[in-house]
């Protein structure tokens, strides 16, 4: 019974590495992921502030704006394609941020799921399954009651960043404009 016993403990040590090598290579694919995002919009934003410049530019001349006219809504334009910018890298940030603390939920849930079930394992009569069981359960439900407040405080201190970039609320920040 001692061998049988050490096997499993063998085993449940070997599944309990392979999760957890299995959750770092999870976390790395969507750090990569978010990254190569971020690159992305950041290559799309200025794409897309170069072709707004020049279309602003002759938009202006056609309506036969010119010198302090022009240049106006010129900056303007610009202001605005700055402001989305910046609004997309924050909410990029935010989305990798909030997948990181999922991740680190989801890995430790996943290692107290292991250990749960090798305390399963180990027991001897129905009542040590009962309480190994309902204490697996508890403490998941736990878990999510614990991180659940840190994840939405991220979620809305991300989105009133955002927001406040947009607004121009924020020192330093650009505003979304209106053209007059």
């Amino acid at each position: 019974m001692a061998a049988s016993e050490k096997n499993v403990r063998d085993q449940n040590a070997a599944s309990i590495e392979s999760a957890r090598d299995g959750a770092r290579q999870m976390a790395d694919m969507t750090r990569q992921a978010a990254e190569a995002t971020q690159e992305t919009i950041r290559t799309a934003m200025h794409t897309a502030t170069r072709a707004f410049q020049s279309s602003a530019d002759q938009f202006a001349r056609s309506f036969g704006l010119s010198g302090e006219q022009g240049q106006d809504l010129a900056h303007q334009s610009r202001r605005n394609v700055e402001a989305i910018t910046e609004c997309s890298a924050i909410l990029v940030r935010g989305f990798q941020e909030i997948s990181r603390e999922w991740l680190g939920l989801v890995q430790h849930g996943f290692q107290k799921n292991i250990e749960g079930v090798q305390a399963l394992a180990s027991c001897r009569n129905v009542q040590d399954v009962v309480a190994a069981q309902t204490e697996l359960v508890r403490d998941n439900i736990q878990q999510i009651v614990d991180n659940s407040p840190q994840i939405a405080e991220s979620s809305v201190r991300v989105a009133d960043e955002a927001a406040q970039t947009l607004t121009g609320k924020k020192s330093g920040s650009h505003r979304l404009h209106r053209a007059a």
